[in-house]
């Protein structure tokens, strides 16, 4: 069966049966396609594709001030993606 896995951040109020990144206020990397997604439905060339057994983590930079995100960034298996 397919399947999509998107690993990112969005605003609270953001639609639960849409994917994260393909509306405003997202952003995701996108497993099945190794594509990120910044706020509409075209994706660009992030990284690998993800399969079983892959570990990916989603992180955040705050502002020195604390007040707003600074940079997102994801890593797979351990190892920097991209920011």
């Amino acid at each position: 069966k397919d399947c999509a896995i998107a690993v990112g951040v969005a605003h609270r109020d953001y639609p639960l049966d849409q994917m994260p990144g393909w509306r405003n206020g997202s952003i995701a990397y996108h497993m099945d396609d190794g594509k990120l997604f910044f706020q509409r439905g075209q994706g660009t060339r992030f990284g690998d594709k993800c399969g079983q057994g892959d570990v990916v983590g989603c992180g955040i930079e705050l502002s020195e001030e604390g007040n707003r995100v600074a940079s997102v960034y994801w890593t797979k298996n351990g190892e920097l993606v991209g920011r």
